[in-house]
C-alpha cells in the first residue's frame, strides 16, 4: 500500500472512530502517525476534531507529535482548547504541551 493510501486508510479510520483499525494502521508504520496533509494537518488534528480521547491517546501512544503547529502555526492545545475539548487539551497538556 503507498503511503498515500495508508494515510488516508488513516484518517478514514479516526472519522469513523475505529480505535482498533487507527491502532493497527499506526503500528504497521509508526511513521504515519505524523504524515501532514497539504494545510500541515496530521492526523491528530483530526482525532482532536472527532472529540474522542480514546483516539487522540492511541495516535499519540504510536508516537503522533502533540506539539505539532499546523501550516497557520496554530496548535493542536489551542485547537483542542477552541474546540471545547477539555479532556483532550488536558492529555496534551500532561504531554508536556505549553499554551502559546
Amino acid at each position: 500500500m503507498t503511503r498515500r493510501k495508508l494515510r488516508r486508510e488513516l484518517f478514514n479510520a479516526i472519522t469513523s472512530l475505529d480505535v482498533v483499525r487507527v491502532s493497527e494502521i499506526a503500528t504497521s508504520d509508526p511513521s504515519i502517525v505524523n504524515a501532514p496533509d497539504s494545510h500541515r494537518n496530521v492526523p491528530l488534528t483530526e482525532a482532536i476534531s472527532t472529540g474522542r480521547l480514546d483516539l487522540v491517546k492511541v495516535l499519540t501512544q504510536h508516537g503522533a507529535d502533540p506539539h505539532h503547529r499546523n501550516h497557520g502555526g496554530g496548535s493542536l492545545l489551542n485547537y483542542a482548547a477552541f474546540s471545547g475539548r477539555q479532556e483532550i487539551a488536558k492529555h496534551l497538556i500532561s504531554l508536556g504541551v505549553e499554551s502559546q
